[in-house]
């Protein structure tokens, strides 16, 4: 279940100098969306990653003077189960009339209807099997290859991650999915024919082996399937022959909707960034994409709505006049949607007017303190009617009480500020 906690652990060593503790620092440098940290500012901390992927996490360490950087990669998996496909003891149709079938049995679509039908284990000899199955008219001189066939069905391929052909045979075989050769087990490597002999006779407890086998699974077709396989025999003398098959894979689960919550309701000023506290939980399928998308709207209000990143479920917005507003936090995992809404009291701005300071010499500066939950940004230009506003200082939204000093350059005959709230 995502978003997915995972612990981070810094460590540094340092000679000392200049003095005082050292600030540590997390960030992301990669990933497919915006993980969050608890305490980026901490050394040991934990990030939510809010689905797969690969993650790139950077450490920056600074003792005032210096800094020193590290990365560290996590990547984030979803977890798969196990699923049969065909069982061992399954019936399997088979041909034991040691005929020449050429390669068209192989195919999903030839007609087997006329075939034997019987569960495994089948084969002769060994006195273990469930079916008997035959081997001409001379015991000496027995068939070498027998044909067997079995269907199943598949739905939600995309989700299978690996297929595995478990396999006893004695003494070679060859196995077919949907026409596709997938594995070929004491067989020579030339092109089979119906007389094509075993590398190898097959005895003791191999004759009761099941072997894993992994197999492409791009041969594996939504619905109907088919298993097609020969078994062959070292020589016509064999005393017995053996075939079990079973078919497993990987598969991750289905695809379950995401959830959504935009957060209790709130009050807050015109002007002022306030934070939207949205949260989601996703089993990060399907997969692509693998992590969900988010997104806040507007969905009525008199004003404007600026959301400080709409993206990301944890996150600030300034309302531009007075009133009732509602916003909407969605969540999409690419196949299913959710969605929750907010309500927001949005009462006149309260806050006491900015006290702009002009301190003297030996070094000239504007100060002002900061207040809550209000972002500033400070742009000055040479003459007072003309010229475009240059930036000089961006100030975030935060706490308040934090004084802001603005150096004025004394080699300029005049420079003139303004100082913008909320920041544009």
């Amino acid at each position: 279940q995502f978003p997915l906690s995972v612990s981070l652990l810094a460590t540094a060593t340092d000679d000392g100098q200049p003095g005082g503790p050292l600030q540590f620092q997390w960030t992301q440098s990669s990933g497919p969306v915006v993980a969050v940290f608890s305490t980026p500012q901490a050394a040991a901390t934990s990030v939510a990653l809010p689905g797969q992927g690969v993650f790139t996490f950077r450490i920056s360490v600074s003792d005032g003077e210096r800094t020193a950087f590290d990365e560290v990669v996590v990547q984030s998996i979803r977890g798969t189960g196990e699923v049969t496909f065909l069982p061992t003891g399954s019936i399997w149709r088979y041909s034991d009339l040691g005929q020449n079938l050429q390669t068209s049995w192989r195919e999903p679509d030839f007609n087997d209807s006329a075939w034997k039908s019987g569960p495994a284990q089948l084969g002769y000899g060994d006195g273990d099997e469930a079916t008997q199955i035959g081997f001409g008219p001379n015991s000496g001189d027995k068939y070498i290859t027998s044909y067997f066939r079995a269907a199943f069905n598949v739905t939600g391929i995309d989700n299978v991650t690996q297929l595995t052909v478990r396999l006893l045979r004695d003494d070679g075989a060859a196995v077919y999915l949907n026409g596709t050769e997938v594995v070929r087990s004491n067989l020579p490597e030339a092109p089979l024919d119906w007389k094509s002999l075993a590398n190898s006779a097959i005895g003791g407890a191999d004759e009761s082996t099941f072997y894993d086998l992994a197999i492409d699974r791009g041969a594996l077709r939504e619905g109907r399937n088919v298993l097609a396989v020969e078994v062959h025999q070292s020589g016509g003398g064999s005393s017995d022959l053996g075939f079990d098959l079973a078919l497993v894979g990987r598969r991750l689960p289905g695809n379950v909707s995401p959830t959504a919550q935009a957060g209790p309701d709130l009050t807050t000023e015109a002007g002022v960034m306030t934070s939207l506290t949205g949260a989601f939980t996703d089993d990060a399928l399907p997969q692509p994409p693998g992590v969900p998308l988010f997104s806040w709207t507007k969905v009525s209000g008199p004003g404007e709505v600026v959301f400080s990143n709409s993206a990301l479920p944890k996150t600030a917005a300034r309302f531009s006049v007075p009133g009732q507003y509602r916003l909407q936090f969605a969540v999409n995992d690419g196949e299913l949607s959710a969605s929750d809404e907010v309500e927001v009291t949005v009462t006149p701005d309260t806050s006491t007017p900015l006290v702009l300071e002009i301190l003297g010499e030996p070094n000239p500066r504007l100060r002002f303190t900061t207040a809550a939950g209000r972002s500033y940004s400070v742009v000055a230009r040479e003459k007072l009617d003309q010229g475009e506003w240059v930036v000089v200082q961006e100030v975030a939204a935060g706490p308040g009480g934090v004084v802001i000093e603005i150096p004025i350059a004394t080699d300029l005959p005049a420079r003139y500020f303004r100082i913008v709230s909320p920041n544009p």
